[in-house]
């Protein structure tokens, strides 16, 4: 069992809160139109949900809208640098609102056939990026679904590809969460400026590009990683990727320097 590591700092401790918090930032998520055959999957940021849960709403109505599927393969950044390079673990995840069941079998495929992702709960003990995600998914799903968890603390193309090969190999079975924040702590222009360079690349499906806009501009994008493997699926597929919304933690406090950006973004055919 993976106990939460964030309660009642990055979203509410006590269960009528939590729900409140999340129903609040779905009803206020207006989806634009979007013609899709299917969802592949979507980028959303996992920051304290009073900065970047309005924006990872539009993330999470996109799913309730349009998967089919109710199984996710959640991927984000190891901020801690804790365990192994690229990781899986656990079986269960306790949040407030219950325990969310990890779907084994998947997560033994995926292991089985990425040598360098490896079974290890370590990386996973205090990290936040995939906890904060599991609320919105308990909240629309209950206990209907289940994930596999995928920390990345090396995320570079060398890691990206082969991972996103392997999901190729299973993506009817599931919809893939990209967990990212988007530029740190600078000013708000900059901040803005920058994630914009970074999200062009990604709606281009321009892998080479995105990571030499994340080196040539300094981009602080926590989950490259799991942007750069979703990307990579998504061109596999011939998808396309689109922005949802974008915002930054200056536009919630009205403090504009430093700020954290955020995006969320739908990947589909």
């Amino acid at each position: 069992m993976r106990h939460p590591a964030v309660s009642g700092m990055f979203y509410p401790s006590a269960k009528p809160d939590l729900e409140a918090a999340i129903d609040k930032v779905l009803s206020a998520a207006v989806l634009p139109e979007t013609e899709m055959k299917r969802l592949i999957g979507v980028v959303v940021p996992h920051a304290g949900y009073e900065y970047s849960g309005g924006t990872a709403a539009y993330s999470y109505n996109s799913i309730r809208k349009y998967s089919s599927s109710r199984n996710f393969v959640i991927i984000g950044p190891n901020h801690r640098g804790i365990g192994s390079s690229v990781s899986t673990g656990m079986d269960e995840w306790e949040t407030p609102l219950g325990t969310a069941e990890v779907n084994v079998g998947t997560m033994n495929e995926i292991t089985s056939e990425v040598p360098f992702v490896e079974n290890d709960p370590r990386s996973q003990y205090a990290e936040h990026s995939i906890e904060v995600q599991i609320p919105f998914l308990q909240r629309i799903y209950g206990k209907e679904f289940t994930f596999v968890p995928i920390c990345m603390w090396y995320q570079e193309k060398d890691a990206a590809i082969p991972l996103g090969d392997a999901l190729v190999k299973h993506i009817d079975e599931f919809t893939i969460i990209a967990s990212s924040d988007l530029n740190h702590y600078q000013k708000q222009e900059i901040t803005v400026r920058k994630d914009l360079a970074l999200i062009d690349k990604i709606v281009e499906l321009d892998l080479a590009g995105f990571y030499r806009t994340l080196r040539e501009e300094d981009i602080s994008a926590c989950g490259y990683g799991a942007i750069a493997t979703l990307m990579h699926v998504t061109r596999k597929m011939n998808g396309r990727i689109k922005l949802l919304h974008h915002t930054t933690s200056g536009e919630v406090t009205g403090n504009d320097e430093p700020v954290v950006g955020y995006a969320s973004m739908v990947a589909y055919i």
